[in-house]
């Protein structure tokens, strides 16, 4: 079996949920996720749409977030535990959705349009919503996680998303400073990058929290 699985910023993610309910109900061994992205598409084009000297003041702001987007690609490996006992357990995961504000952020492969402040007010509101169900079906407290790897938009997000979860932003690896917004590859990417820092060691809690367009939430867990 091979398809795509597109959610905005949670698709990789998605995908883990995805391929962990497959195992679980033995449908699969094993699944590869791979995810890449370019933004020298959309890029070029921003660039070249807010050059022109008829642009707006509206819609340049509502193009402006496209210049933060950033270029990756990430591939994981999920199997059954039995057959990986020197493997990381991926603990489960929450949703939740808020999809009256599924125009806030819109776009294809040449073109984005973002309501960037309000985009980030309706997406810390339903992060807090899903903080809470994530506290009660994965156990979660702030204390009792090791990690955080974060979907990072920029430093305004990480730093307030961290903010109104009360979460110790030495726990939050991050990856904006050199990288941008990779999307969907930056959880991917950012696991990565904890691991070869060294502080990531077997038997810590991660947690993976991502907020994505529709809006969509969605907060994991793995037992390294």
């Amino acid at each position: 079996m091979n398809f795509d699985l597109g959610n905005a910023c949670l698709g990789f993610v998605n995908g883990m949920d995805m391929v962990g309910n497959l195992i679980e109900r033995g449908q699969v061994d094993y699944a590869i996720l791979v995810n890449g992205e370019t933004s020298r598409q959309i890029t070029e084009a921003t660039i070249k749409r807010m050059l022109d000297p008829e642009i707006d003041e509206t819609s340049f702001r509502e193009q402006f977030a496209s210049l933060t987007l950033g270029s990756g690609a990430a591939a994981m490996v999920l199997g059954r535990s039995d057959l990986e006992p020197d493997g990381h357990t991926f603990t489960g995961s929450v949703n939740l959705a808020a999809t009256q504000h599924c125009r806030l952020c819109a776009g294809n492969i040449d073109h984005m349009v973002t309501k960037t402040r309000e985009l980030l007010m309706a997406g810390m509101e339903l992060a807090v919503r899903t903080w809470g169900r994530a506290a009660e079906a994965l156990g979660w407290t702030v204390d009792t996680i090791d990690h955080f790897i974060v979907h990072q938009v920029s430093k305004v997000h990480t730093e307030q998303f961290a903010g109104v979860l009360g979460i110790d932003l030495t726990k939050v690896f991050r990856l904006y400073p050199d990288y941008g917004n990779i999307g969907p590859a930056g959880v991917p990417i950012a696991l990565s990058k904890l691991l070869e820092s060294g502080k990531l060691v077997r038997g810590q809690r991660v947690a993976i929290l991502g907020i994505g367009s529709g809006i969509n939430c969605t907060m994991a867990e793995l037992l390294w």
